[in-house]
């Protein structure tokens, strides 16, 4: 009985196998198909699951294994992609993009990713690139300052500040240390710029001198290194910008202001002057009791002035004149246009002067009658009446002391009349008298008891 019982677990298990291998392989129709199929299995077994490559981890020289087909499982795409090690290829692109930004913000985004590699070399290749990054940022920060300080400043002071700013900085040595030739080019041209407004300590160079003066209106061109303004101004009133080769408008006098981009400034004053100084109260040729020499111009004026020929000496304007004499007074501006008045102080009548002061001199006369400014001898005599004139007379450097003579001999009464420019008057009234005294009803040498 009990060997029956065996028998019958055999046969039964036999069965629960032979059931088993059926459904594993079916059984084919065609011959052809199960040989197709069988070599599709056999591919399918016989190719390897991975792929282990030739190159070798710089770290410790485990072989890289990445897959090859999809996992024969139940996975989900999801699951496989997990699978894959993306952090160097994000932090890779984390890089670029801070590269091409050149913003810290992007940098700092980079470095949380960079942080994650675990390849040491791929690692360390890409902080090299971030710390250039950073320097690169760094420099441009340094040269942006730089560019807000030129364009904030109102003087010069604060052109220097910023000059000093940027040595203390390092900035040109901190820019030459940049690797990146692209980025380092670009950051150049912009330090190259402001710093040809930091270093510039020369001041505008204006075509017109301080002070100088012209006859007729003048173009005005300056030059620097630099972009400037010019401002200009007429007889005080308000500035106005002008641009480069501007041509003055008028007589008058101006002021000109030019302020280059580094602030340094040159400032002066011309004279437009084609008109001659004018005298006020005066009279060219004229006499006076006195006189005050006032001249009128709209530029600075220079007055000299002389005596009887003397050497000239320089006066201010509005200068009162007392002295007798002959004055000759010179008016000369500053564009060299000059004025020259000839006028005299005469107080003084002519001078009549005679062989005898006697009332009645017994002896012919010699009569001299002096004034450098006599224009006018009457001579009324025995038989005579004449007018000497002196037509031609004019004050001038020639107004030496002049005399003029008559000689009488003639028995009788004399009257002279002298006249100046002025109209000063001297007159001399004298009889001759030769002839001696007669006694009537007397004889000469005659004794009379």
């Amino acid at each position: 009985m009990e060997g029956k019982k065996k028998y019958f677990v055999l046969v039964l298990f036999l069965l629960l196998a032979l059931m088993i291998f059926a459904f594993a392989n079916p059984i084919v129709e065609d011959d052809k198909e199960f040989q197709d199929n069988s070599k599709d299995k056999t591919e399918q077994v016989e190719k390897p699951d991975v792929i282990v490559d030739t190159e070798k981890d710089n770290n410790n020289n485990v072989p890289v294994v990445r897959p090859t087909q999809p996992v024969q499982n139940n996975q989900t795409t999801e699951d496989k992609e997990d699978e894959i090690d993306t952090t160097y290829e994000d932090a890779l692109e984390a890089v670029k993009y801070a590269e091409a930004t050149y913003k810290a913000e992007d940098v700092e985004k980079a470095k949380e990713l960079v942080n994650k590699v675990t390849d040491t070399t791929k690692k360390g290749e890409l902080e090299d690139r971030l710390a250039e990054v950073e320097a690169g940022i760094e420099v441009m920060e340094l040269i942006k300052e730089l560019e807000y300080q030129v364009g904030k400043a109102t003087e010069r002071e604060d052109i220097v500040s910023a000059k000093d700013y940027r040595d203390e900085k390092e900035v040109a040595k901190k820019l030459e240390a940049l690797t990146n030739e692209e980025v380092k080019k670009a950051l150049q041209e912009r330090l190259d710029k402001v710093s040809q407004i930091l270093d510039d300590e020369t001041a505008p160079v204006v075509n017109i001198k301080n002070n100088e003066a012209f006859k007729e209106d003048v173009t005005i061109t300056v030059e620097d290194d630099n972009e400037f303004y010019m401002y200009l101004s007429k007889d005080g009133k308000d500035a106005e910008k002008v641009e480069n080769n501007h041509k003055t408008t008028g007589e008058g006098i101006y002021t000109l202001t030019v302020v280059d981009k580094a602030l340094n400034e040159t400032t002066i004053r011309f004279v437009v002057d084609g008109t001659a100084p004018v005298f006020k109260g005066l009279e060219n040729t004229k006499h006076y009791d006195e006189f005050t020499v006032e001249v009128e111009d709209i530029s600075e004026v220079t007055i000299m002035i002389s005596k009887d020929g003397e050497e000239e000496k320089e006066i201010a304007n509005n200068t009162e004149v007392t002295e007798e004499g002959t004055y000759k007074i010179t008016a000369t501006d500053e564009a060299g246009n000059t004025t020259t008045y000839w006028v005299a102080i005469d107080n003084t009548a002519p001078t009549i002067e005679r062989t005898s002061e006697e009332e009645y001199p017994t002896i012919d006369q010699t009569v001299t009658v002096k004034d450098k400014f006599l224009t006018k001898v009457t001579v009324e005599g025995p038989e005579l009446e004449e007018t000497y004139t002196r037509e031609d007379f004019t004050v001038d450097e020639k107004n030496e002391n002049f005399a003029i003579e008559f000689n009488f001999t003639k028995e009788g009464t004399y009257t002279i009349t002298a006249t100046d420019k002025k109209g000063l008057t001297t007159t001399e009234t004298f009889t001759i008298d030769k002839t001696a005294p007669v006694i009537n009803g007397l004889e000469k040498y005659k004794y009379w008891y």
